[in-house]
C-alpha cells in the first residue's frame, strides 16, 4: 500500500493509503498517532475501483469520508466540486 499526502486549498492536509493497482484494495485514511505505535489506518467504504485507480479521484472520495466538518467554511458558499478543494496529491 502506498501513502498519499493531500494538500487542500483551505490549508489543511490529510493522508490516505491505497494500492491503486488492485481494484478490490481498500482506500484508507491514515491517522498519525503520538503514541509509540505510530500511524493507524481507518478503512473506508471505498475501494480502488471506486476511484478508477486514480489518486486524485481517491483523494476526492477521502474528502467525502472526512465530511463537511473538515472542509466546509461557513463564510463561503457551499462546495459542489470537491476536486476544486485539492491542490496536490503526492
Amino acid at each position: 500500500m502506498t501513502t498519499y499526502k493531500v494538500h487542500t486549498a483551505f490549508g489543511e492536509a490529510f493522508t490516505f493509503a491505497a494500492d491503486l493497482a488492485e481494484a478490490s484494495a481498500p482506500l484508507c485514511l491514515v491517522h498519525d498517532d503520538d503514541s509509540d505505535e505510530g500511524s493507524h489506518y481507518q478503512h473506508t467504504q471505498y475501494q480502488t475501483a471506486d476511484a478508477r485507480h486514480d489518486p486524485m479521484r481517491a483523494a476526492v472520495l477521502m474528502l467525502e469520508v472526512l465530511g463537511p466538518d473538515f472542509y466546509h467554511d461557513p463564510s463561503a458558499p457551499d462546495v459542489t466540486d470537491l476536486a476544486s478543494l485539492i491542490v496536490s496529491v503526492k
